[in-house]
């Protein structure tokens, strides 16, 4: 290994020994293991423990063990994948244990040589300089004494020795007084005075002096402030301005037919459509402001820890991509596309005889999420619309999947009909699908659940539980949060409360994102963002 490091045993605990391997050791799996929660249970625990370690020298190799940990998770938990592999394996194991033409026979402890997946190929890996970190110095702990006590045993302090301390003169009993006594002699006065001005200024305000003063005694001289004009009334046609007339905010939970209708309400007052389309042909659908629960509660199915349910308000009203940002509008924007599932990517095979244009793109960091927004904002048509992009807040994101729904879904908490509403480890085929290929939620929102997981906004951070207004996370941080689910992943994790995070650099073959925009040129660009040092838009 390279500079003498071991990936697998020093994230995975697999000993050398135990190479090359097959995807149950690369899982930690008994051989053959038949559950799938098992299986998958035991893929995203490695993958999210990897995760945490993709920040330092390894990155690219750490990039590598995530993809033969995706690789294992497809094969094993496909059924048809499954078999083929099982059977390949017992058919080496059996090759191993009857050796022909007398050839040296395999220890019994061996593990089979694995049949689809190699180690990984450190080939074309740079050296990463690994700066050794100082020796750790110990320093004894010294108990803290008061000044002046004896260190000696106590054997050796003998009593007399202890001078007590000499009598106070008489001298020193008078300061004594004058130090506790006078202090209190001079805030007396001072009070005294205080209650004579104030006294004196009472007076003088009811006898309202002349020009607009009032002589208190002397050296005091107190302006008479005039009573605050009451406001005069507003002419009849801006009274309406005055008092906005917006419509009311929803507050969750509501169902699917008022969250229909509070979005048409809200369009019509913003004299603005519900969906609208851009210059590179993106539709956004108009999200109208409201108040929800996020997170999820104790009883939900599935639940983890940092879901800790909170109020959140969303005070305006935004737009957010009805899709994932697809391949073709990657492309339009950037000038390349970065997918795994495209046509000249590694998963071209699984996409060969498709049209990828509309496939979410994947494989973007969450800079160059941000990157997209910015270039997406200055193209000339957009900074004509006054149209700003940027990604959506994790409030707004959950409050968009969401749609009035407290649910672990939009629709309900019923499993068996996610795979109408979202492409996930069941029905995905270990690819990504079309976006829109499912159904939409209440506000008109497609693949909310699964496909790619999408970047937001927000640094990753533990939540409060106090009341929210457009909450834009934590200051700064060492990962940002995406949501949703994705096709690799399995129903718990599509919940509209699950989250994730990644290092804002690192980029995977299920990651993707999707835009929101304010609806007025005058609203600001991004949320506040001053701890971050990520590329801003």
């Amino acid at each position: 290994m390279l500079d003498g490091f071991d990936p697998y045993r020093k994230w995975l605990g697999i000993r050398a020994l135990e190479r090359p391997l097959n995807h149950y050791q690369l899982l930690g799996l008994e051989l053959f293991e038949n559950d799938a929660e098992t299986i998958s249970h035991a893929v995203d625990q490695r993958i999210a423990y990897i995760r945490t370690l993709a920040l330092g020298d390894y990155a690219d190799l750490t990039q590598r063990v995530l993809n033969e940990l995706a690789t294992a998770k497809v094969c094993l938990l496909n059924p048809d994948n499954k078999t083929a592999y099982d059977s390949l394996l017992r058919a080496r194991q059996a090759a191993v244990a009857t050796p022909a033409g007398g050839s040296p026979q395999r220890p019994s402890n061996a593990p089979p040589p694995p049949p689809n997946l190699a180690p990984i190929s450190l080939a074309g890996v740079p050296p990463s300089p690994r700066v050794a970190a100082p020796a750790p110095t110990v320093e004894a702990e010294l108990p803290i004494l008061p000044i002046g006590l004896d260190m000696r045993p106590e054997s050796h302090v003998s009593a007399a020795r202890v001078r007590p301390p000499p009598p106070p003169s008489r001298r020193s009993r008078r300061q004594t007084w004058l130090h506790k006594w006078l202090p209190l002699a001079g805030m007396a006065g001072l009070l005294a005075v205080t209650v004579v001005v104030a006294v004196g200024i009472t007076v003088a305000r009811r006898n309202q002096g002349v020009a607009g003063i009032t002589d208190v005694g002397p050296g005091l001289i107190i302006p008479n402030v005039p009573p605050e004009p009451k406001p005069s009334p507003l002419p009849r046609e801006d009274r309406s301005l005055a008092r906005s007339e917006a419509p009311p905010h929803a507050i969750a939970p509501f169902s699917a037919e008022s969250a229909k209708q509070n979005q048409e309400v809200w369009a019509s007052y913003l004299k603005q459509p519900v969906v609208k389309s851009n210059s590179i042909g993106m539709k956004l659908a108009l999200i109208p402001p409201g108040e929800f629960e996020m997170g999820s509660p104790p009883s939900e199915i599935g639940r983890v820890g940092h879901e800790l349910q909170h109020h959140v308000r969303i005070t305006k009203p935004f737009y957010m991509g009805v899709y994932e940002v697809t391949q073709k509008e990657y492309q339009t924007v950037m000038g390349k596309n970065p997918s795994n599932f495209s046509q000249s990517g590694v998963g071209k095979d699984q996409v060969h005889n498709l049209d990828t244009n509309q496939f979410p793109v994947e494989s973007v960091s969450w800079d160059d999420a941000a990157e997209f927004c910015k270039r997406l904002s200055a193209m000339p048509a957009e900074q004509a619309a006054g149209q700003v992009y940027r990604l959506p807040t994790e409030a707004e994101w959950e409050y968009a999947c969401r749609a009035g729904s407290s649910s672990a879904f939009c629709y309900g908490d019923d499993e068996v009909r996610l795979p109408q509403y979202a492409s996930f480890m069941t029905n995905a085929k270990g690819r990504t699908w079309p976006v829109g290929a499912r159904l939409a939620n209440a506000w008109g929102l497609f693949d909310m659940h699964g496909n790619v997981w999408e970047w937001c906004w927000d640094w990753h951070g533990a939540y409060g539980t106090d009341p929210a207004n457009d909450p834009t996370g934590p200051i700064g941080g060492l990962q940002r949060v995406f949501r949703g689910g994705a096709y690799t992943y399995g129903a718990h994790s599509c919940r509209c409360m699950y989250r994730y995070a990644a290092h804002p650099l690192l980029h995977y073959a299920d990651d993707g994102f999707r835009v929101a925009m304010a609806t007025t040129a005058s609203s600001p660009a991004q949320p506040d963002d001053s701890g971050g040092k990520a590329s801003k838009y």
